[in-house]
């Protein structure tokens, strides 16, 4: 089944039924828009009117993928690049990090019982690729 190409009509109505479904951040919402057929100003500005209502907010998707994220057992390094990825800075990550108040420590004991490995060096690359600080990795592998 093909989709129908958005025009500004469209578009609003669009959104909505995305964002009752799930959280998106402003950035994704712009490419989402273009790829399904309205034009780089117009996915720009209607995404900037969405941003001022309740119904989108790049604080509240980053804090909500933060939370899940951790909770699969992934570190505040890999986290950070990516939201970076789907354009929340360093500084809303930041904020979203002291809003949420993750343990990471429990975020890295979660990564560690998927770690299929019982060597410390393993675990240690594991806890590395997952994206924790090295401070938490000393702390989790108790050294």
């Amino acid at each position: 089944m093909q989709r129908k190409e958005l025009t500004p009509e469209t578009a609003p109505a669009a959104i909505r039924r995305w964002l009752a479904r799930r959280d998106y951040s402003r950035s994704e919402l712009q490419h989402r828009l273009e790829r399904q057929g309205l034009g780089a100003a117009q996915a720009r500005q209607l995404v900037a009117e969405f941003a001022q209502t309740i119904w989108q907010c790049d604080e509240r998707y980053a804090e909500m993928r933060l939370r899940s994220r951790a909770r699969a057992g992934y570190g505040p390094r890999y986290i950070a690049a990516e939201l970076q990825g789907h354009g929340i800075d360093g500084v809303q990550f930041e904020q979203a990090c002291r809003e949420a108040a993750v343990d990471w420590l429990a975020a890295g004991r979660e990564a560690l019982r998927r770690c299929r490995s019982d060597d410390p060096h393993k675990q240690r690359q594991h806890l590395q690729r997952k994206g924790f600080e090295p401070e938490q990795i000393r702390a989790l592998l108790g050294r």
